[in-house]
């Protein structure tokens, strides 16, 4: 729930908590008593809207609610708080798979890794014309990043490429 708040806020700053007792804590920083409910949550909103912060305290309060309404209502309220600071737009991207299966890794939840009979295609680093052609077919359909990515493993970890569809 308070990743869904924070990520729609991207520009809404959350105040770190303070020392217990210290004197710089806002008022609007105590704790509430009680789950937030719907009245909490547009309060809560109405101040991230205006500018204001929240402390850490608030935000944590909104893993509190109780019910489905009140999620809904959390959920109403973030998309404002995106459309007032980041717009109704959406930045795509692509991803181009550019090796595949016969990852040493061991990670279980992955069907590229070596350890598992999963049915996966596999194949070795792809040629650079395909990786172009995907780009291309990315920029043709409005996607503004393409990253190509080989599977995982030590020998390959951070060598991740990000380049701008229109290069």
């Amino acid at each position: 729930m308070l990743s869904t708040i924070m990520s729609a806020s991207v520009d809404a700053k959350v105040v770190p908590p303070s020392p217990a007792g210290a004197a710089s804590v806002p008022r609007h920083c105590a704790p509430h008593p009680r789950p937030p409910g719907r009245g909490r949550i547009a309060e809560l909103a109405a101040r991230v809207l205006d500018g204001g912060e929240l402390c850490r305290e608030e935000a944590l309060e909104l893993f509190e609610l109780e019910t489905q309404a009140e999620r809904y209502d959390l959920f109403a309220w973030a998309n404002r708080i995106r459309e007032q600071f980041k717009g109704n737009r959406v930045q795509l991207c692509s991803i181009v798979n550019a090796k595949a299966g016969g990852c040493p890794e061991n990670c279980r939840f992955c069907a590229q890794s070596a350890h598992y009979q999963t049915g996966s295609p596999t194949y070795s680093l792809v040629e650079p014309g395909s990786v172009r052609a995907a780009a291309d077919e990315a920029k043709s359909n409005g996607v503004g990043a393409l990253a190509s990515l080989p599977r995982g493993g030590a020998s390959t970890r951070g060598r991740r490429w990000t380049r701008s569809a229109s290069n």
